[in-house]
């Protein structure tokens, strides 16, 4: 019997690919049951990839005898699916290459921020069906781990002749009309990762009426119990500029004890020029940590008015002497 190495090779030779150049190579942690996952890159006709089994090939469905009908047909199908995407993808190395470090997650598992809510309710567990005529299909859906966008895999294999394989993508971050409505109900979500990507939305949406009206409830998220929700928040605030969110922003600073935190709330103050200005001397007054007053100090030259200059003139005669030094320079800067 042919090997599955050599049943490949004359794969590649229906291409026209009679001297392939690379030598095939395994995949090994692509192998599922009785399926062995090969790939060769062309100098001259680019990467292939395949699936080879005892029974068939199964590679792209391009072919006649590539051999999907037997590969959906068997008890791997499912625990495969995870990884068909190897076999249409262009990276060199395919996406599961430890080299690439890129990693595609399966439907199923959660999908990392900011993935939109209404894409998550499509996703189902992988599916393998039967048609009357024997025309086996597989759906599944795909995110590329960091990526921007969900797929939809679908493969229809008929019992005989080559599959058809099609690739669907969906925007994460859906068109505006869609998602100021729902990032509006999910800043209310149980779910830290939905109330991220709501900020998020209205974060990227800054100029919208939506983010506008919804800065009231935004505000109340910096009580968050998540640190992340409470940074997400103080950013969308700045970015939003409204002087209203000046107050709120410095009491969840003087409520933290996280100085990196303090810290983060301190560098969005200074979106709001001279109107956090009051904010800040208090800050200064009563910040314990070293850090943060020299955080202080750095948003007061940014500002640069001279009503900003004023506090470095008070903050030049802080406790402590690197606090002392920064708002010297600043001043003698500025004059």
């Amino acid at each position: 019997m042919t090997s599955a190495e050599g049943r490949y090779l004359a794969y590649l030779r229906t291409f026209g690919i009679e001297q392939p150049g690379p030598r095939v190579v395994e995949h090994a942690s692509l192998a599922i049951g009785r399926f062995r996952a090969y790939s060769l890159n062309s100098a001259t006709s680019g990467p292939y990839r395949a699936f080879a089994a005892d029974d068939g090939l199964v590679a792209s469905g391009r072919r006649a005898n590539d051999a999907w009908h037997a590969f959906l047909g068997a008890g791997s199908a499912h625990e495969a699916a995870g990884r068909i995407a190897w076999l249409e993808s262009t990276d060199p190395g395919g996406p599961h290459h430890p080299a690439s470090g890129v990693m595609l997650v399966p439907s199923g598992v959660a999908l990392p921020f900011p993935a939109d809510p209404a894409l998550r309710e499509r996703v189902t567990t992988p599916n393998c069906s039967e048609a009357a005529d024997g025309t086996r299909t597989l759906a599944a859906w795909y995110v590329r781990a960091g990526g921007d966008a969900l797929e939809r895999w679908r493969i229809n294999a008929p019992f005989r002749g080559p599959a058809a394989f099609v690739v669907q993508s969906y925007d994460r971050q859906a068109v505006a009309t869609d998602a100021d409505p729902r990032a509006r109900t999910m800043l209310a979500s149980p779910r830290a990762d939905e109330r991220l990507w709501a900020i998020g939305v209205l974060t990227a949406r800054t100029n919208s009426a939506a983010a506008a009206t919804a800065q009231p409830e935004v505000i109340t998220l910096l009580r968050d119990t998540d640190a992340g929700v409470r940074e997400a928040v103080a950013t969308a605030l700045g970015r939003i500029g409204d002087p209203l969110a000046v107050g709120p922003l410095a009491d969840a600073c003087e409520r933290s004890r996280d100085p990196g935190e303090r810290r983060h709330f301190v560098q969005v103050l200074a979106a709001f020029g001279d109107a956090s200005l009051d904010v800040l001397d208090r800050l200064s007054g009563t910040e314990p940590s070293t850090d943060v007053r020299l955080e202080i100090v750095h948003v007061l030259g940014r500002i640069d008015t001279p009503a900003a200059r004023s506090l470095l003139s008070g903050m030049a005669r802080d406790p402590d002497e690197s606090v002392r030094k920064l708002a010297a320079t600043y001043l003698a800067i500025a004059r």
